[in-house]
């Protein structure tokens, strides 16, 4: 074989070698991003913002800000439990890494509240973020307002009603809450499961 033969093959090998590279990097590098997945839930595309953070996650397992956003777009498609099973995950698997994780939490929608005090999606996470850490009083607080913007929004009338009872506060008024969150979506699996325990307690 020629020289010339030799450098023409080697240069053909190493374009394989650098296209094989640059295909296997494109297609590990995730292209999933929290900013991404917000942009999908202020758009209501809530099942696509799931999945775009659910690959945040997988690419930052412990980062705060894939669950935070996972979190907001169950909550906004009616997915309770898988929202409140988040929950337990970013306490099992981000606090121990880090130990803010809840104050950033707030924070975040407090930041996002002051800009926008009547932004229904900030006042669903916040509510259920302040829910989760059982901050009973803090989530009726901002679900008044939320119902005062929104008063036949179920999610409102049944995080308020669980706060009401979990906290042994107004408890009537809390039972009339989860009943009407009931009357407003009586087909949901995931009204009934937040309900469930208080029924099991004889709160009906």
């Amino acid at each position: 074989m020629s020289h010339q033969s030799t450098r023409s093959l080697v240069f053909v090998l190493a374009c394989a070698v650098l296209g094989i590279a640059s295909a296997t990097s494109a297609y590990a590098a995730p292209t999933c991003t929290a900013q991404q997945g917000q942009l999908l839930i202020d758009a209501g595309r809530y099942k696509q913002a799931v999945n775009e953070f659910t690959c945040v996650i997988a690419a930052d397992p412990t980062g705060i800000e894939g669950y935070r956003g996972r979190i907001e777009a169950q909550l906004l498609l009616g997915q309770y439990s898988n929202a409140f099973r988040d929950y337990a995950r970013v306490t099992a698997v981000v606090t121990p890494v880090h130990p803010d994780a809840e104050s950033i939490i707030l924070a975040g929608y407090a930041a996002r509240l002051e800009t926008a005090p009547d932004d229904i999606t900030a006042l669903v996470g916040a509510s259920f973020a302040r829910w989760a850490y059982f901050d009973y009083l803090g989530a009726i607080n901002v679900l008044d307002h939320l119902l005062d913007i929104d008063p036949a929004n179920p999610y409102g009338y049944l995080f308020r009603g669980s706060s009401r009872l979990l906290k042994g506060h107004t408890v009537n008024a809390g039972v009339a809450d989860l009943d009407y969150a009931i009357a407003l979506a009586p087909d949901s699996p995931d009204v009934r499961y937040i309900v469930a325990p208080f029924r099991s307690h004889r709160l009906d």
